[in-house]
C-alpha cells in the first residue's frame, strides 16, 4: 500500500510497460507506490487496481466540430501542437486529473509531454519532464518537424516547472538548440544492486546486451569479439537482445564459421540477464550516432553490467563517459573505431586480472552513484522541495 501522502501523476506512452523500465519503476516505488498513470495507449490484458487512464479510451467525436476546432487551436497556440488531446479525450483527461488530485505529474520522455502537460496546467499541476536519449537527440534532428519541435520544446520550457534528465550530454544538446530550464536536475535511471551484483567471474566470457540497433552498433561489437578472440581457448561471446540487425549479425558469425565461439541468446527477461552478468566479467556495447541522430543518454544496461562487476569496453559517445571511467572501470574509444575497439578487447581477454581488478572497481563505483533507492530519494526531494510538501 502506497506510504507517502504526496501524489504523483506519472504519464507515458503506454501503460503499463516491461518491468525493468524505468517508467515502471517510477510507478511501483515512487513516494511508496502513491502514484496514477495517464497514457496515451494501455495493454489491453493488463488489469490493475491503480488508478489510471488511456486517451485511447475516449475516441474524438466531431459532432461538436465546433468546440474541436477551438482544442485544436488552442492547442497550436498553447502547446504548438495538433497533438494535444482535444474534445473527449480533453476533458477526459482533466477530469481524471482533477478528480485524483495529484501533487505533481511526472512526464516520461520529452516528446510524450505534448500530450499532457498543457492540460495539467491548465488545473494548476506542477509538471516536471524526464529527459532519456532520443528525445533530446534523435527527435531534434534535421528534418520538416525540426523547427517545429524546437518551438514546442522553447513554448513547453516556459511554463513546465522542471526538467530531469539521465547524463548532462542531453542537456547540453537541448541547449544547443536554444532549450533549457533553470530547474534541471542530473539523475540516471540507476540499477537495483540487490538483483545486479557479482558472483564469480569466468574469465574470456564477453557479453553485449540490447536491441540489435544501429545506435549500439552490434556489428562494430560483433566484428571485434570475432578479431580479439582468434586463438583464445575459451573465449566466448554471449549476444542478448534482438533486433532489425540479428539476421546481419547471425550471418557475419557464419561467414566467419564463428559459431561454436558467439551464442545469440536472443530476449531475456531481466532476472536472467542480471545472472549471466554476474558471471561473466566483459561487457562491451559500441554506441553511435545513428543516421537519424539517435544517440544514447546513460545506458541503463552500462549501469547493470558495472554493478554486476563488470569491466566495460565502450565508446566515448553521449553520457557514457559519465559513467565509465577510462582506465579504470574499462575502457573507452572513439565512435566506429573499430580497430581500436579490437584491440582494448584484446587487451582485456589475455589479462583477466587486470580486467577483473576494473570489474571491481566498476562495482564499487556503481554503489556510490548508480543505487536506484538513492536517486529515487533525490528525485522526491526534488519535486517535494518544488512542491513546497517536505517532510517535518
Amino acid at each position: 500500500m502506497p506510504n507517502s501522502s504526496f501524489r504523483l501523476a506519472i504519464a507515458t506512452a503506454r501503460y503499463p510497460q516491461p518491468l525493468e523500465t524505468p517508467m515502471t519503476a517510477h510507478v511501483e516505488s515512487l513516494f511508496g507506490g502513491n502514484s496514477i498513470v495517464v497514457s496515451r495507449t494501455r495493454d489491453p490484458s493488463f488489469s490493475s487496481g491503480r488508478p489510471s487512464l488511456a486517451l485511447e479510451d475516449f475516441p474524438i467525436s466531431y459532432k461538436h466540430s465546433l468546440s474541436i476546432l477551438i482544442d485544436y487551436l488552442q492547442n497550436w497556440q498553447y502547446v504548438r501542437t495538433i497533438k494535444a488531446p482535444v474534445g473527449a479525450q480533453k476533458d477526459a483527461l482533466e477530469r481524471f486529473l482533477s478528480d485524483q488530485a495529484p501533487d505533481a505529474m511526472l512526464i516520461e520522455q520529452g516528446h510524450e509531454a505534448k500530450y499532457f502537460w498543457a492540460s495539467a496546467k491548465r488545473l494548476g499541476i506542477p509538471v516536471f519532464v524526464y529527459f532519456r536519449g532520443v528525445d533530446a537527440t534523435g527527435y531534434l534532428r534535421r528534418s520538416r518537424h525540426q523547427a517545429g519541435r524546437i518551438k514546442g520544446y522553447r513554448k513547453m520550457m516556459m511554463q513546465i516547472d522542471g526538467v530531469f534528465a539521465v547524463s548532462q550530454f542531453l542537456i547540453s544538446e537541448l541547449a544547443a538548440h536554444g532549450i533549457s530550464h533553470p530547474n534541471t536536475h542530473i539523475i540516471p535511471s540507476g540499477v537495483e544492486l540487490l538483483r545486479f551484483s557479482p558472483a564469480e567471474k569466468r574469465p574470456g566470457h564477453v557479453m553485449m546486451a540490447g536491441r540489435l540497433i544501429e545506435k549500439k552498433a552490434p556489428l562494430v561489437s560483433l566484428g571485434a569479439f570475432l578479431r580479439a578472440s582468434e586463438g583464445i581457448p575459451g573465449a566466448h561471446l554471449h549476444v542478448v537482445g534482438d533486433g532489425p540487425l540479428r539476421t546481419a549479425c547471425e550471418g557475419l558469425v557464419a561467414t566467419k564459421g564463428a559459431k561454436s565461439r558467439v551464442s545469440f541468446h536472443g530476449h531475456l527477461d531481466h532476472g536472467a540477464v542480471a545472472k549471466m552478468m554476474a558471471w561473466v566479467p566483459i561487457f562491451i556495447q559500441h554506441s553511435v550516432t545513428s543516421p537519424d541522430n539517435d544517440k544514447e543518454g546513460a545506458p541503463t544496461s552500462i549501469q547493470e553490467a558495472m554493478a554486476a562487476g563488470m569491466s566495460v569496453l565502450s565508446t566515448l559517445h553521449a553520457g557514457i563517459p559519465d559513467l565509465v571511467q577510462d582506465g579504470e572501470t574499462g575502457f573507452l574509444v572513439k565512435e566506429h573505431a573499430a580497430d581500436d575497439f579490437a584491440q582494448r578487447l584484446y587487451q582485456m581477454l589475455t589479462a583477466p586480472e587486470s580486467s577483473l581488478a576494473m570489474g571491481k572497481a566498476a562495482h564499487e563505483f556503481a554503489k556510490r552513484n548508480f543505487d536506484k533507492t538513492i536517486l529515487h530519494s533525490r528525485l522526491e526531494a526534488v519535486l517535494r522541495r518544488y512542491c513546497g510538501t517536505d517532510p517535518l
